[in-house]
């Protein structure tokens, strides 16, 4: 990253959050919580609240292995998706009536926003 200013850099991170946290905000079940820098901060709901620092440690979990023969009705792509490892950051328990789970932006995958932001916003969505 020498070779990139400063401010592209802080820029390019200001952009992918935004986007980032814009893709969470548009399901239903998520919300961007907090945004500091390259880390975008999400609540998972449940009925009537927002996902135990319990539930998410299951889900964290459950999110980096595969687990589609768990789920026996699922559609071949879903059966895809839930094949798929992901990874995200350790669940933080934050307040009385909720945890986050994190998710950031690493070196690698700002050099590759860099590159073509949109290509690696797209990998973002994949995975």
């Amino acid at each position: 990253l020498d070779h990139v200013p400063d401010q592209a850099r802080t820029d390019a991170v200001n952009a992918w959050a935004a986007s980032v946290s814009s893709m969470v905000n548009r399901e239903a079940m998520l919300d961007a919580w907090c945004v500091e820098r390259s880390i975008v901060s999400i609540r998972i709901a449940k009925d009537g609240g927002w996902r135990s620092m319990s539930e998410l440690r299951d889900l964290y979990r459950w999110m980096s292995m595969d687990v589609a023969s768990l789920v026996k009705d699922a559609t071949v792509d879903e059966k895809a998706a839930l094949a798929r490892p992901a990874y995200i950051g350790q669940p933080v328990d934050v307040s009385e009536s909720h945890a986050i789970v994190r998710i950031a932006l690493g070196v690698e995958s700002l050099l590759s926003y860099l590159e073509d932001e949109s290509k690696a916003l797209d990998e973002d969505l994949q995975t």
